[in-house]
């Protein structure tokens, strides 16, 4: 896996692109009735210079990710995805988030006061559902079939629909996303049959040039998760931080790191 000279660059694209599954809204969405849990593993690839063709004989510089994701209705998620060889964990229920750090070897909880006030949902597990996805992608006005096929066993359904209208209602975390070229091309999606929600889905720059795929590698329906199959895997003695998030104020996301970094250094004082 090549990498983009500028050292902030690629991450950016990636937590993009983590959040290009979702719409920016204060708590999920119904979705489809016969979706009441699931439990999925997947790749993210995204070509930095898509419409930039490779030079002969050298690969395409390209960042990619492992995911996985475990849903129960109506607002558990766990997120988990490893980048550059670090696992990074992600627990959401209602309007907290817990996020494991293990690089600072903590658990940093937030719990978000005034979710329905907010103009974008920050929870970035909940924002990460791919039935939450499937819902943005019915409610498409440009949402049309192109085809089907079968994926991991499911009957699918391939829609397109134009990415524009997508990111006007998604997160402000899709913002390098749009500076990749792909706000004006075609996203693809292959919509499982009777469940509502992508199994794959590839987005393409307005040259047609492919610029980001996701294709779960395994995904099951219904199998029975319950809420204690939905919990941040850390080792025992983890320390945890709490901090409360007022989406109300309008500075909310400076208000909140300083209240993390003071909660950081008084845990660490203790210690």
């Amino acid at each position: 896996m090549s990498r983009s000279p500028s050292s902030h660059f690629p991450i950016k694209i990636a937590v993009a692109c983590l959040a290009a599954l979702a719409i920016a809204r204060p708590a999920l969405s119904t979705g489809p009735t016969n979706c009441q849990d699931y439990r999925g593993k997947g790749r993210i690839r995204v070509l930095l210079r898509p419409d930039v063709p490779a030079k002969a004989g050298e690969p395409r510089e390209e960042i990619g990710c492992q995911l996985q994701q475990i849903f129960l209705r109506p607002d558990r998620m766990l997120l988990s995805f490893d980048l550059y060889g670090i696992r990074q964990q992600r627990l959401a229920e209602g309007s907290t988030e817990q996020e494991y750090q293990p690089t600072m070897g903590m658990v940093i909880e937030k719990r978000y006061r005034n979710l329905d006030k907010a103009g974008e949902n920050p929870i970035v597990a909940t924002q990460t559902s791919i039935v939450e996805f499937g819902r943005l992608l019915r409610d498409a006005k440009s949402a049309h079939s192109v085809g089907k096929e079968k994926l991991l066993g499911y009957d699918c359904d391939i829609t397109e629909v134009d990415t524009k209208e997508l990111v006007e209602k998604m997160g402000g975390l899709v913002g390098a996303g749009k500076g990749n070229g792909l706000r004006d091309g075609k996203t693809k999606a292959w919509v499982a049959t009777g469940y509502g929600v992508p199994v794959k889905l590839e987005m393409y720059t307005a040259a047609g040039n492919l610029g980001m795929s996701l294709a779960m590698d395994e995904l099951q329906f219904n199998t029975g998760v319950k809420p204690e199959d939905l919990r941040l895997d850390v080792p025992a003695g983890t320390k945890k931080v709490s901090i409360d998030v007022d989406l109300a104020n309008k500075d909310w996301q400076q208000h909140m790191n300083q209240d993390l970094r003071k909660a950081v250094d008084a845990l660490n004082h203790r210690s």
